[in-house]
């Protein structure tokens, strides 16, 4: 009969673990057994006859943790979330490493504001599943919700240890510590990965940041020589939060400035970008050229900066775009030519909006100074260009972009130009 017992328990909890979290209306039949009618009944959602049937089966066999668990998930189903919470403690006592009773009980605990509970379920529970990715996102968020930093770090680091695709929670629950110590640990764990470098580089801006000094701060993010290796993780955040992960005050980040992968330093609230910021981007191209029957291979870099008001996570208001480029031949030290760009924009609901003039300059290598050339015209909407008029040297054309040098138009665009300057 004991042995007729187990068998029976075992099937129940195939049972919990796929009919009843599954929603499927399986019958299962075994006529006149309520220990299998109580599974039936909670996967029909008739909680209160389940809890009565598997009230029932805990006085036949007080000795079988599978009754608590059916119970507390049809006292959860019912709104009876405290006696739930009772039932599955003592579904533990039985059993402390019962999978389903920890993830329901962390669940409920969830549900009832106990945070710290929930921490402790779904910490035990990632021990014992490593791999599932539900129980980590359980854990973080609840443990987001508690009042003691240190802990945060700690079960951040261990996530971390465990699966190191969760760098940026643990560098948010760094950050809520304050703790210069624990920044030189994070760096330390990060070494012969792809994320030491966006880290060194994140931590070193802020601090510079935070100690008032905002040039060096973007000095060491916007470096388009160490670009490759900054972007290589991907999206990363460093800065100012508190406890519960608002992102109040300084801040810096790697992300797309403008679809580009650049960095970006100033002041967040409650998440978002928020204030004086400044945004970068820039890459390093190869390029090849061939003059004279004559191949020449070189480099073309170019870096982009907006100074300017964001809000809300976008820019708003006037930015000042400044463009710098330069290409340097492999068989030559100096730049073989450079360039600057600067546009005033003005920017409403993520986009330019608009006429903008930039005006640019190019250096004149024998004569080593730079000189103005022909500043570029365009009228933008939403950030697109959008056609306008000009008096051309062959009449009046409506065009999307317009080099104009002085009062002389040197050359336009009739068709759809490249040049858009959207935030994403």
């Amino acid at each position: 009969m004991k042995k007729i017992k187990k068998s029976l328990a075992v099937l129940s909890f195939l049972v919990l673990t796929t009919a009843c979290s599954s929603g499927k209306n399986e019958t299962i039949k075994i006529e006149d057994n309520q220990y299998y009618a109580g599974f039936q009944a909670l996967d029909k959602g008739e909680w209160d006859t389940a809890v009565s049937l598997f009230e029932k089966n805990l006085d036949e066999q007080p000795e079988d943790i599978t009754p608590y668990i059916g119970m507390a998930r049809a006292l959860i189903g019912a709104g009876e979330l405290k006696t739930a919470k009772e039932t599955l403690f003592k579904a533990l006592e039985m059993e402390p490493e019962t999978e389903n009773a920890l993830f329901y009980l962390g669940e409920v605990s969830q549900k009832l504001e106990d945070y710290d509970q929930a921490v402790i379920c779904y910490e035990k529970l990632m021990e014992l599943r490593p791999e599932d990715a539900l129980v980590k996102e359980r854990l973080i968020d609840n443990l987001w919700k508690t009042d003691d930093n240190e802990n945060k770090y700690n079960v951040s680091l261990y996530i971390y240890e465990q699966d190191n695709s969760y760098l940026q929670n643990l560098l948010w629950a760094c950050s809520a510590c304050k703790d210069e110590q624990k920044m030189d640990a994070v760096l330390e764990l990060t070494k012969d990965t792809d994320q030491y470098d966006p880290v060194k580089a994140l931590f070193e801006s802020y601090t510079a940041l935070k100690n008032g000094d905002r040039e060096k701060a973007e000095t060491i993010l916007f470096d388009i020589d160490n670009s490759e290796k900054l972007f290589q993780y991907g999206k990363l955040y460093y800065g100012e939060c508190d406890g519960q992960k608002n992102l109040n005050g300084l801040g810096v980040g790697i992300q797309k400035v403008f679809g580009q992968y650049g960095a970006m330093v100033g002041t967040w609230s409650s998440g978002y970008w928020d204030g004086d910021c400044t945004a970068w981007n820039g890459k390093i191209t190869n390029m090849t050229s061939r003059s004279n029957g004559i191949k020449r291979k070189g480099k073309r870099r170019e870096s982009n900066i907006y100074r300017g008001i964001w809000q809300a996570g976008r820019p708003e208001g006037e930015v000042v775009h400044d463009n710098s480029s330069s290409l340097t031949y492999d068989d030559e030290a100096q730049p073989y030519h450079s360039g600057q760009e600067n546009t005033v924009l003005h920017f409403a609901n993520g986009g330019a909006q608009g006429e903008t003039v930039t005006r640019r300059k190019i250096y004149n290598n024998y004569n080593q100074r730079w000189e103005d050339s022909d500043n570029i015209h365009h009228v933008f909407v939403d950030g697109k260009p959008s056609l306008f008029e000009i008096e051309a040297y062959d009449g009046k054309k409506e065009v999307y972009e317009a080099y104009i040098n002085g009062n002389f138009v040197m050359r336009y665009e009739e068709t759809m130009c490249d040049c858009s300057y959207i935030w994403k």
